[in-house]
């Protein structure tokens, strides 16, 4: 491998400095940095006895747990190119992932040969090395299944150099070292990379709860004293909406991320905790160029300004540059950059628009640098040439009390083409009646914003990373 640099590294650095820390505590208990090493160690060593010094893609699919950190680490350091799969998904998604991502070697609980009597099975689909990955960079690390802005399945390829500058970018905000306690909700298989391997090169402690009990989350972070809540919107409401006294003062960051959470969320969480939410905006492709740490309590709706290593900007839809407070397509440059698509075959270069990655969002850019995402530009409804922004509908129907989520759409009318539809979720046992929810919508939306179809429905379908299908 032409690097000298391995993300593996960053393991092995921080098990020499914080050996007898704990880097992860979940339902088996603790794990401390010097014993993760030994299990990476001695799972690697087992995997190289199958790949055979050939670069070679790998498959892992583990739950929330320290075997997902042990599997990550140890295909790695195996000199895999490492692909997470969500293990959630059914066998049939599984199967499709790993054929479409041309996968050569499985590590999973369920099928294939079991390594030294552990939960550690791996199934050889084929041994075919992956010429193309070295194609797009030396140094091939991960690899991510997206399906970028054009809606086709796409696989994302990451460098080790990539990943060493993107949580280098990322940590001159989040300031993660040795005593931090990260309380960890969300899928380890969808945030991986500016998330655990950040937080096992500074030596922090990661300590796994999931669920959506908001008592228990609550009781976790009071417990172990939490400094930061990586989470979802959805995570951030439950604590909001909490009647027991707590105590979450332990937190320094309380980060948002998935999807876009509502300032009334955001609100109620300050007022009852003393504790902003800071909105984080992720791209599988660039990292995390935009974290609302300044502004959090007066304007929650922002993602915030650019991390000293990223630039922003808008654009207009032939690519010239639009001024501050004007509407435009969301484009980002910077670190850590993403080294191409593998399907098809894309180099980075062919991708970037003068150096800018578009990100697919329309946005706007404030006088204070802070950005505000107004919706996908594909998820755009044209209500009689109106455009609405599906997200500005969500964030006033999920103000209106007893609704616990929205989802909006664009359905067909034969007449203007376009209409605003919604499904909405009820909070617990709440009676929704539509016609007070539109005449509370009337207050707050232009009227060709207006939801002209509601459904009250027990759920809304969602992505497996925790983004709304529309």
């Amino acid at each position: 491998m032409n690097t000298t640099f391995n993300t593996y590294h960053f393991l092995r650095e921080s098990a020499r400095r914080f050996s007898d820390r704990i880097a992860i505590t979940d339902e088996s208990g603790h794990l401390t940095y010097a014993e993760l090493l030994r299990e990476v160690d001695q799972l690697a060593t087992e995997l190289q006895k199958y790949s055979e010094d050939k670069t070679l893609r790998l498959g892992i699919c583990y739950a929330n747990d320290r075997n997902f950190l042990i599997a990550l680490f140890a295909g790695v350091k195996a000199g895999y190119i490492v692909m997470p799969v969500f293990h959630e998904l059914t066998s049939s998604e599984i199967s499709a992932h790993l054929r479409e991502n041309k996968i050569a070697h499985f590590l999973n609980q369920e099928q294939g040969d079991r390594l030294y009597n552990t939960v550690f099975r791996l199934e050889i689909i084929h041994n075919r090395p992956d010429e193309e990955a070295l194609e797009l960079c030396p140094d091939p690390v991960f690899i991510r299944p997206t399906s970028g802005t054009t809606g086709k399945a796409k696989g994302v390829l990451m460098s080790h150099s990539g990943v060493k500058e993107r949580i280098t970018a990322a940590n001159k905000v989040l300031n993660i070292d040795e005593t931090s306690v990260i309380i960890w909700v969300l899928p380890m298989a969808f945030h991986f990379v500016v998330s655990l391997v950040l937080y096992v090169a500074k030596g922090a402690r990661i300590v796994v709860t999931g669920g959506l009990d908001g008592r228990k989350l609550a009781g976790t972070i009071e417990r172990y004293k939490g400094t930061l809540l990586y989470s979802s919107p959805l995570h951030i409401r439950l604590l909001s909406t909490l009647k027991e006294p707590i105590d979450l003062s332990s937190l320094q960051h309380v980060i948002s991320t998935t999807t876009a959470v509502s300032s009334t969320v955001c609100h109620e969480f300050y007022k009852k905790y003393g504790i902003g939410v800071s909105q984080a905006y992720g791209i599988i492709e660039v990292g995390l160029p935009l974290i609302n740490t300044l502004y959090n309590i007066e304007e929650p709706d922002d993602v915030g300004s650019a991390l000293p290593d990223y630039e922003v900007a808008v654009f207009d839809d032939v690519g010239n540059q639009l001024s501050e407070e004007t509407i435009g397509n969301l484009g980002i440059k910077g670190t850590g950059m993403f080294a191409g698509y593998l399907s098809p075959l894309t180099k980075r270069e062919m991708v970037l628009q003068n150096g800018f990655f578009m990100t697919g969002d329309i946005a706007t850019i404030k006088s204070n640098g802070n950005v505000r995402i107004l919706g996908r530009k594909k998820s755009m409804i044209n209500v009689g040439g109106n455009k609405v922004f599906p997200q500005e509908v969500e964030f006033i129907l999920e103000q209106y009390p007893g609704v616990l989520r929205a989802r909006v759409y664009a359905d067909h009318h034969p007449l203007v083409g376009e209409i605003v539809a919604a499904e909405l979720v009820p909070e617990g046992e709440t009676l929704l009646v539509v016609e007070d929810i539109i005449s509370y919508c009337r207050k707050y939306l232009a009227s060709f914003k207006l939801p002209q179809r509601i459904r009250i429905v027990e759920e809304v379908e969602m992505t497996a990373s925790g983004k709304i299908k529309r």
